[in-house]
């Protein structure tokens, strides 16, 4: 006999955090944000410097107020880049 479950699990790590909030050149009543880890290996695309045809990566660690990054607008949440229906209960 076969049978179908949904199967869930409660995962509590803690891991910095930062928030990061973006606003597109032709649209400025729109904030965009973004929660991500903030480590080294996360990195945002900026436009290219000089090479034009080649963009650029900067980790979230290096971010400062007013860099271009990047931005590409899209419904729905994601884990690493896969779309996913999600259900979240804070407490």
């Amino acid at each position: 006999m076969q049978r179908t479950a949904i199967v869930g699990r409660v995962k509590i790590e803690t891991r910095p955090l930062i928030l990061v909030e973006a606003k597109r050149d032709s649209d400025d009543h729109t904030p965009y944000s973004i929660l991500l880890q903030n480590a080294e290996t996360v990195a945002l695309v900026c436009p290219h410097q000089g090479n034009e045809h080649q963009n650029t990566a900067i980790p979230v660690t290096s971010l400062k107020i007013g860099d271009e990054v990047l931005l590409r607008v899209q419904g729905g949440a994601r884990h690493t880049r896969i779309e996913i229906k999600e259900f979240i209960v804070e407490k």
